[in-house]
């Protein structure tokens, strides 16, 4: 009777358990709606704030691009101004002409500033020519600060889903232990047999407990919020760093990411951000995938890589960057652990994105920092592939040969560093060289056909502007043969040579009149911002078919040069840096820089020529006899023409009817060069200086240095 009234107490406990677990079970399985309902709110904001960013960058590029439209029309009619002065000045023998053009000068002034006035662009302003050396980047970078700002809210909504769903899946396992729970408290009244019922009861009432604390645990802790400042200065970071192009611009952007992360803790896409900003600030070069880095910045930019991919960042850049600072850091330290690291991560960054050659290039000279050479032989002969081809079945050429030799230095200058670290392997990494490098520049993934060509007396120069390799040539064939000369650049401060890929030219060598070949390559044309050579030891590495076959080093000639880009005078040139901006300039018509003590100078001229100039014979010496007569007062006295020197006709910035004058002006000269631009303007160059400065080579170097630019 006793053990009876025993096991009808014990059922009354049990079925009062199972009310409250199923109480506790209901609670918690409207926990899991509501938070899932939570998370799916969330991932719409995500997917709203992603369409608003979108939108927020269209519209912001296509009102910077009627702006800019609007300073263009500035630019022009500054031109038309000009145009008329000069007329003005032609017609000086007709006193009424020229007060008419002078007239129609004022007018289109008038015009110009009016419409300046309609534009958000200034020449003078943050985002004018005049102060954004990769005008209009900046302009156009800080059109999209709205949708990044919007991106980066978009992340943390994205974020705080994750984390909710987190919690809904806490909820999904807490209901699944209170169901089995409530399955052994009904197992507990349908058994017979005090002790296994009890077992049973134990059980059951253990799930219960570690199910309801979990519930109450996952109740109390708060809600997983973000800080919406973060997200604008996550934008200005952006901006900074699309913008960023030397090593201030990079610690500016560092700064930003800083206070963005320092708001958001949690914020993976900075880390990640703001590991390249701190890795490309910390680098020597200035053009080309940056490969050459100090230790403690890649320790630092590899350390916030590592946080983006425990915050959950695991995509293929992530994976290959840190696949790359891996091997970096592995190298200069001789650390392999670091080298098998960037071998495991270039890998997967490759199963993810397998068309991106970068990923394969960086597994091919982690194997051969880890001495794993027939491995890297392979990676290599994938990463040409993917260089060449576009396909997956590498049957499509990309015919790209821009990219395709920055990939090609990128990977030289990498196997550069593992020649610096690892010198054991010299013969190896000049295989490798010889491999790629024949690949990529004769277009085709199979080894090219030797050629029996000889180098002999390799000369290289260096000027301000542009690197150029001569030298005799015997055996040489054009039709079989494919020379590619490889420009490397070491900084003065000695960490490393660096491929220049600007200047690294694969083409049909030239003729000298003295039968020797050389090939020119420019270098202020073709960087962004535009920038002259810097100082330092230049190597040219010359290949003929794939095989090395000679190589000479230089040190640069001169200091450090600065460059001036004029867009509205179609001119660019490299001058000394402690030269400054003449004031008195006249936008779309002539603009210059001069010494501190006024008795050096560079000058830049352009003259749009109204057909009834066109007509005139040898314009280009018209044009500069005209320009120095009326505009005197910029030199430190009056110039004459030097007679008994002439006029040749040689070649000036690759201009048509070309024209070189000579002036004296009693305590120096005026070396002017001019030439006709395809769209029909008169374009000028001029230095100026003391007669002993014209016996060195800074003005000839200024010269030379100038290039046309449409």
């Amino acid at each position: 009777m006793t053990e009876s009234r025993a096991d009808e107490r014990l059922s009354g406990f049990v079925a009062i358990v199972i009310a409250f677990t199923t109480l506790v079970a209901a609670l918690a399985g409207f926990l899991q709606a509501d938070a899932s309902k939570q998370a799916g709110d969330l991932r719409d904001e995500a997917e709203q704030l992603s369409l608003q960013a979108l939108a927020s960058s269209q519209s912001g590029q296509q009102a910077a691009q009627v702006e800019l439209e609007t300073f263009h029309q500035w630019v022009e009619q500054r031109t038309q101004a000009g145009n008329a002065l000069l007329a003005s000045l032609y017609a000086g023998a007709d006193p009424s002409r020229a007060n008419a053009l002078l007239r129609e000068q004022e007018r289109w002034e008038t015009i110009a500033d009016a419409t300046l006035a309609l534009s958000d662009i200034d020449p003078e302003s943050e985002f004018g020519p005049e102060r954004d050396p990769t005008f209009p980047s900046r302009y156009f970078a800080a059109a999209t600060e709205e949708s990044q700002r919007l991106n980066g809210l978009q992340d943390a909504a994205n974020e705080e889903a994750s984390a909710i769903d987190q919690r809904a899946a806490a909820y999904t396992a807490i209901l699944a232990m209170l169901a089995v729970s409530l399955y052994l408290f009904g197992l507990t009244l349908a058994v017979v047999g005090r002790w296994l019922r009890l077992g049973f009861l134990g059980v059951g009432l253990v799930l219960l407990g570690v199910g309801g604390l979990w519930m109450s645990q996952a109740v109390i802790t708060p809600r997983l919020t973000t800080n919406d400042d973060a997200a604008a200065a996550f934008a200005e970071a952006r901006v900074a760093a699309i913008t960023a192009y030397d090593s201030a611009g990079y610690r500016e952007a560092e700064a930003l990411y800083d206070r963005a992360i320092e708001l958001r803790p949690s914020f993976a896409r900075a880390y990640e951000q703001r590991a390249d900003v701190i890795f490309l600030g910390a680098s020597p070069q200035r053009t080309g995938f940056v490969s050459i880095v100090p230790p403690e910045a890649l320790q630092r930019s590899r350390a916030d890589l590592d946080m983006a991919l425990s915050l959950g960042h695991q995509g293929p850049q992530v994976l290959g960057s840190l696949g790359f600072y891996s091997f970096a850091e592995g190298i200069q330290s001789g650390d392999a652990a670091l080298l098998n690291e960037s071998v495991d991560y270039s890998r997967r960054a490759i199963e993810l994105d397998p068309g991106e050659p970068i990923y394969r290039y960086n597994l091919g000279v982690a194997l051969v920092g880890a001495g794993r050479l027939d491995e890297a032989r392979v990676a290599y002969a994938d990463a040409v592939a993917r260089t060449l081809f576009v396909d997956e079945s590498v049957t499509e050429l990309r015919q790209e040969p821009g990219i395709e030799e920055a990939w090609l230095a990128g990977a030289l200058t990498d196997l550069e560093i593992v020649r610096r670290y690892r010198p054991d392997l010299e013969e190896q990494v000049r295989g490798l060289k010889e491999q790629i490098v024949g690949r990529v520049t004769t277009g085709s993934p199979e080894p090219p056909v030797q050629s029996p060509a000889v180098f002999a007396d390799v000369r290289l120069d260096v000027f301000p502007a542009e690197l150029q390799w001569q030298g005799t040539v015997s055996n040489y064939d054009a039709g079989r043969d494919t020379i590619s000369a490889q420009w490397y650049h070491q900084d003065p401060s000695g960490l490393g040579w660096a491929v220049i890929p600007e200047v690294s030219l694969t083409a049909t060598p030239s003729v000298g009149s003295d039968g020797r070949l050389f090939q020119l390559s420019p270098y202020l044309s073709r960087v962004l911002p535009a920038e002259c050579l810097p100082p330092g030891r230049y190597r040219a590495e010359v290949y003929i078919n794939g095989r090395l076959a000679a190589q000479s080093e230089v040190d640069a000639g001169f200091g450090e040069f600065e460059a001036f880009v004029a867009r509205d005078l179609t001119v660019a040139f490299c001058r000394p840096i402690d030269w400054q901006r003449r004031e008195e300039r006249f936008p779309g018509l002539i603009d210059g820089f001069t010494s501190a003590d006024g008795q050096h100078g560079v000058i830049g001229a352009h003259y749009a020529m109204p057909g009834s100039l066109r007509s005139l014979p040898d314009i280009s010496t018209e044009i500069s006899h005209l320009t120095i007569e009326s505009f005197a007062e910029w030199f430190p006295a009056l110039p004459a023409y030097l007679e008994q020197d002439g006029t040749t006709s040689e070649y000036f910035m690759g201009l048509s009817d070309t024209a070189w004058r000579w002036y004296d002006y009693g305590t120096g000269y005026v070396r002017v060069g001019a030439g006709l631009s395809e769209a029909g303007a008169v374009v000028l160059g001029m230095v100026y200086g003391p007669y002993d400065w014209f016996d060195g080579t800074e003005p000839y170097r200024i010269l030379n240095s100038m290039i046309h630019i449409e």
